[in-house]
Order: structure tokens, then C-alpha cells, then sequence
């Protein structure tokens, strides 16, 4: 006796789902990769006895919801005849799921003979076609009966109306009676089309499920199913698959063409998949690594209109429905990545792909990484780190500090050189343009083993956006790295300044994560006299414009200061350096040593603002104030001491 090559999987299906509904029976057989393998109980209803083995009968008696609501059939009439139809003809057949069919059935005929395949495909199509015709019929037979049992419901509610006639008034309820009659007529149309099929079409499976689905136009439907099954044997898709196992890129690039990966990537996810349906029997090995040096020769041709390999690696993600998306629609394939063959490139493509994404992430790093450990230490322990990147990458994958306890474990002693090496490589990440998701425990590591490497990213970045991840590390670790009066740290902490100057001075300032904001700022607070002196030099022309605009308010929020002297209005300007000069002195310098500039017959005009701490009331810097004489005597009194000179 020989298995189906479904039998197994069967096997395992019909136990978890006999108690679920028809439609999660469905909806569970659809979410296979390929699910169209099932479809050989429908082309080959039959094989030898000698053959077979008795699959159904270990649930022999047992009963499983059918298609028809409501309704209890045995466990094999389901699963062998009502869910491969509901398969076939219950959703039309699309693109995608065409090129499935083709694959499918042109492997389960080289599992049984093309002959044989052939002649069950032949005998499936006629009974398809024949069920197509037959359904008229069944309209026909259902509108007749459905006329006759109007009629008898008609001559009961006259029935009913002539007896109400004959009682006296309040003696018979009519009302009550016809909503009796009709609720039972009603029950009775409803149960009409399955005592139709009973009686005219007892034993045609597909036809009942054309009638009871509740499909849309279901003739045309099966037809457009029969059109599909004569197209599998001449699909592109055998050629793709073809091309495939050949290696020939040039074919698959023509066959891709227009729409590429949107219109293959799922068919080449459950190409590629492991699944229970096809375990044991299909080359699913030799398809993954087919189908990954597609992919790896498809995104090296996408890359090569970047220049050189750092521009390549820091351009965005791929689009979602490209190749490499398309593997991670497949399943069981993620250690064929730990071959020698893929083990630079393709791995690398894979690895820089998915640390955006958290999913993704985890995969490769359960599915991949950890499983193959041990020849990830192996290649770890080469020689060469920056010109190997790409084989390294890996290390991604996981978070610095656990990666290092791992090789440590792996390999005890030279700490110290792993450690340097892992800074070296994690360096290499950030500059290639490492994903902002995972440059921050990468930061927090080169912060604790290579502060030098962390400097120079610190004064490397060109905008805000690119340090600012560098927040996300503890309190403890930004004290030590930008408090203080070391060089470094001044240094650092005024390149932060110079790079949000720049980011409250773009046109669009995007959002900052108020966290980090909060961060940034309790650094620049540090040198807050030089944050307030830089920002009026920068403006020293538009001042006044800037003043009161969003950024400005922004800058004065996160730094707590407020500005002294900025009033418009000529008068309150006076009055308030009046009121400084008497209060105040130290919040005031004059632009000139002009004598007597405090006496009568003055005017103060703000030439630049100053501001003070607003938690400390500490003078940040002095408001520069300008004194002109308004009282003509007293300048020609001026103007002649001049000439007495």
C-alpha cells in the first residue's frame, strides 16, 4: 500500500478541525501555502485498492459540520468531497492561485503518471462541466416547486380567512393563525432547495455546493474553474519554475516582466515554503536554494544603480511586495541561509531586509541564527571585519551585549579582542546606515566599550533626526558622555547645539519624540549661557521676527528661559529699561559709554534682547539698550561743549 501524498497531512487536518465550521474548515485549508495538493481527491477520487490505504476509516460513524447550514455529514464526505470543491470553485480562481494550481498539479503528476494525471483531470473537467449544465435544472425544478408551495400557502391563508368568517367576532384570532401558517411556510421554503437536491440530484456533491454556498453566480463559476484546469498543464508559471531550477535569470527576468515581484511573490513564497501537505516527497531543499539565488541575483541587479556598496546598504527598505519580502511570506527556508553558498550576500540582502522589523527580526534570529549557531561562531572567528561585513551582519540580529556573551561562551578567553572587533563591526553598521531601531543598543554599546567610535558618530551626524536616537540611552550614560568639562564632552555638546540651531531653522521641522527632546535638552541646559548667546548671534538681524514664532517658543520651552526686552512698542520698551535701571541694573548694558545716560530727557530703545534662567532667575545675557537724547537743549548744550574741544 502507498500513501497519497496528502494522506499524512489529512490525517492531521481532520483531527484539529472536524469540530470547527465549514467555513474555518475552509478558511484553515486555504491558509496552506500551496493548497491546491489536496485537489488530487478530486482527480484521482479512486485509486487501486491495492494502493490505498483506509484513511477515512478511523472516523468511521463520526459526523463533521457540512456545507449547508446546519448541517451534520460524515467526516469523509467533508474533507474528501465538499472542502476540495469549496477549494476548486468556492472563491474564484485568481492569478496567483492559478500559477499555484499549475505548480501543484504538474508535480502531482509526475507523482502518479502524466497518463493517469491526464485522465483524472479529463473525467474532473466533464464532471465540472456537466455539473454546470445540471445546475440549470436545478433553478428550474427549485422555481417550480417554489411556485407550488406559494400556491399552498395562498389556499391556507383563504382557508384560514373563510373559517375566521364563520366564528363570531374576538372568537378565532386570523392575525395569529397566518403568522403561524406563514412562519411554517417560511420553514419550508427555506428547506426547500435541500429536498430538491435529495430528490432530483441526490448524489452530486457539486452541485449541492453550487446550490447551498451562497456563490454568486455559480455556473459561470465553476466554468471559470474549468478554464483554469485546462490552463494548468501550459501556465507560465511551470516555465518560471523551470527557469528556476535551471538558473537561468535572463528567462525569469522576461517572465517577471512588468510587474516583477507583485505579480510572482506569492506564488515563489509557497514555491519555496516547507509544508506538511508536499513534506517528504517534493525537493522543497533544492526549491528554497533555487528560489534564494533568484532573489540574491534580483536584488544585486536592483542595487546596481547605487554607487558602491555603502550607498546600497543605506538606501531605504525595500518595497514590501519585492523579492526579498516575498521569502518572508514563505516558510521553513531561513537555514538554507546558513549554507556556504548563501552565507555573504544573500544572507546579508536577508538580515538588512528584516531589522526594521521587529517579526522579522525574531525569525532570523530563532529560525536562523540561534539553530546555526555554532557556524556563525565559526565565521565570526575569521580574520577581517569590515571587509567581511556582509557575512557578519548577522550579528544584527541580535542585541550587542547578549551576542557578546554568546561568542564569549563559545569561545572563552580574548575578551578584550572580541570586544574590538564587535565595536568594529557594530561602527561599520551605523556608518552603512544602520536602521534607527537598532542603532540605539548599538550606540549604547560602543558608549561602554569604544567611546572614541561613539564621538565620532556623535560629531558625524549632519542632522538632528540622525543623533537624536543617541538619546534612547540611560540617563547615567548621557551624564557621562556629554556633562562635564572634558573636551570631549564641550565638544560634543556643542555640535548637538549647532544641529538643533539647524533643525528649528528648517522649513518643516519634523516631530521629535518629546522624550528624546527632553533628553537633548537637559544636555544643552548644561552651557545654557552659550545655547542663549549662539542662538542671538545666529539672529542677530531677525531677532524680532523670530521671536514668538513656534520654533522660538519651542527652544525657550526646552531650555526654561525667558527673553528680557522684547516688546514692540517703543514706550514699553522705555519704561522697562527704566524700570531694569532701578531693579535690575545687571540685566542691562548700553551700547555706548555715552555719559549721563540715565539722566532726564532720555529715550531706551532695545537694540538686542537679553534673558535670564527661569528657574534660577540667573542672567544668561544682558539686554543691550541703545540711549537717545530727546530733549533739544540738552544736545545743542552737547554739541557745544563738542566744539569747546
Amino acid at each position: 500500500m502507498s500513501l497519497r501524498t496528502t494522506t499524512r497531512w489529512l490525517r492531521t487536518f481532520v483531527n484539529a478541525h472536524k469540530l470547527s465550521s465549514f467555513q474555518d474548515k475552509a478558511a484553515a485549508l486555504r491558509a496552506e501555502p500551496n493548497p491546491y495538493y489536496v485537489l488530487e481527491w478530486l482527480v484521482l477520487p479512486r485509486i487501486a485498492e491495492d494502493e490505498e490505504e483506509p484513511v477515512w476509516d478511523a472516523w468511521g460513524g463520526e459526523r463533521t459540520p457540512g456545507v449547508e447550514k446546519g448541517s451534520l455529514i460524515g467526516v469523509e464526505a467533508c474533507f474528501r468531497e465538499q472542502l476540495p470543491l469549496e477549494l476548486l470553485v468556492g472563491a474564484p480562481i485568481g492569478d496567483e492561485e492559478a500559477a499555484k494550481l499549475a505548480t501543484a498539479f504538474a508535480d502531482l503528476s509526475v507523482r502518479y503518471g502524466d497518463e493517469r494525471w491526464s485522465a483524472g483531470l479529463a473525467d474532473l473537467g466533464e464532471r465540472l462541466r456537466h455539473a454546470a449544465e445540471r445546475y440549470a435544472d436545478y433553478v428550474e425544478a427549485l422555481k417550480a416547486e417554489t411556485e407550488r408551495l406559494e400556491r399552498e400557502a395562498a389556499e391556507q391563508l383563504a382557508e384560514l380567512e373563510a373559517e375566521a368568517a364563520e366564528y363570531e367576532e374576538g372568537e378565532f384570532d386570523l392575525e395569529a393563525e397566518k403568522r403561524a401558517a406563514q412562519a411554517k411556510w417560511d420553514r419550508r421554503k427555506q428547506e426547500l432547495p435541500g429536498k430538491v437536491l435529495q430528490r432530483l440530484f441526490p448524489d452530486d456533491a457539486l452541485l449541492r455546493l453550487m446550490a447551498t454556498a451562497n456563490m454568486p453566480r455559480p455556473a459561470e463559476r465553476v466554468r471559470g474553474a474549468v478554464r483554469r484546469l485546462a490552463e494548468s498543464a501550459r501556465h507560465p508559471a511551470l516555465r518560471f519554475a523551470e527557469a528556476l531550477e535551471r538558473g537561468d535569470y535572463e528567462q525569469l527576468r522576461h517572465l517577471a516582466e512588468p510587474s516583477g515581484a507583485q505579480a510572482w511573490g506569492g506564488w515563489l513564497a509557497a514555491y519555496m515554503s516547507r509544508s506538511d501537505l508536499t513534506r517528504s516527497w517534493l525537493p522543497v531543499e533544492d526549491r528554497q536554494r533555487a528560489a534564494i539565488r533568484w532573489i540574491a541575483a534580483a536584488e544585486a541587479e536592483a542595487r546596481q544603480e547605487a554607487v558602491g556598496d555603502e550607498a546600497a546598504d543605506a538606501r531605504p527598505r525595500a518595497a514590501k511586495d519585492g523579492w526579498v519580502a516575498s521569502a518572508f511570506r514563505a516558510a521553513g527556508w531561513e537555514e538554507r541561509l546558513a549554507e556556504a553558498e548563501f552565507a555573504e550576500e544573500a544572507l546579508h540582502r536577508f538580515v538588512w531586509y528584516a531589522l526594521p522589523d521587529e517579526e522579522l527580526r525574531k525569525r532570523l534570529r530563532e529560525e536562523l541564527v540561534l539553530k546555526q549557531w555554532s557556524a556563525f561562531v565559526e565565521r565570526f572567528a575569521e580574520d577581517g571585519v569590515e571587509e567581511r561585513f556582509r557575512a557578519l551582519s548577522w550579528v544584527f540580529l541580535l542585541d550587542p551585549e547578549n551576542v557578546q556573551h554568546r561568542l564569549l561562551r563559545a569561545a572563552p578567553g580574548g575578551a578584550e579582542e572580541l570586544i574590538r572587533r564587535l565595536c568594529r563591526l557594530y561602527a561599520e553598521g551605523v556608518r552603512r546606515g544602520l536602521d534607527v531601531r537598532i542603532v540605539v543598543s548599538v550606540y549604547a554599546y560602543l558608549a561602554k566599550h569604544d567611546k572614541e567610535a561613539f564621538y565620532s558618530f556623535v560629531h558625524g551626524a549632519r542632522t538632528l533626526d540622525v543623533a537624536l536616537p543617541m538619546m534612547e540611552l540611560p540617563a547615567s550614560d548621557l551624564s557621562q558622555l556629554f556633562r562635564g568639562d572634558g573636551v570631549r564632552q564641550s565638544s560634543a555638546r556643542k555640535h548637538l547645539l549647532q544641529l538643533f540651531y539647524a533643525h528649528l531653522e528648517e522649513a518643516e521641522p519634523k516631530q521629535a519624540p518629546q522624550e528624546r527632546m527632553l533628553k537633548l535638552a537637559a544636555i544643552l541646559a548644561v552651557d545654557k549661557r552659550s545655547a542663549v548667546v549662539g542662538w542671538l548671534q545666529r539672529h542677530e538681524r531677525d531677532w524680532r521676527e523670530s521671536i514668538g514664532g513656534d520654533r522660538e517658543r519651542l527652544f525657550t520651552r526646552l531650555l526654561r528661559f525667558r527673553w528680557l526686552g522684547t516688546a514692540a512698542d517703543p514706550a514699553e520698551q522705555h519704561r522697562a529699561v527704566k524700570e531694569w535701571l532701578q531693579r535690575h541694573s545687571d540685566w542691562v548694558q548700553f551700547e555706548t559709554d555715552a555719559p549721563n545716560v540715565e539722566g532726564e530727557g532720555v529715550a531706551y530703545r532695545v537694540v538686542k534682547p537679553g534673558a535670564i534662567d527661569a528657574e534660577t532667575g540667573e542672567v544668561l545675557a544682558r539686554a543691550t539698550v541703545r540711549a537717545e537724547w530727546t530733549d533739544r537743549a540738552e544736545v545743542n548744550k552737547l554739541l557745544d561743549d563738542l566744539k569747546l574741544l
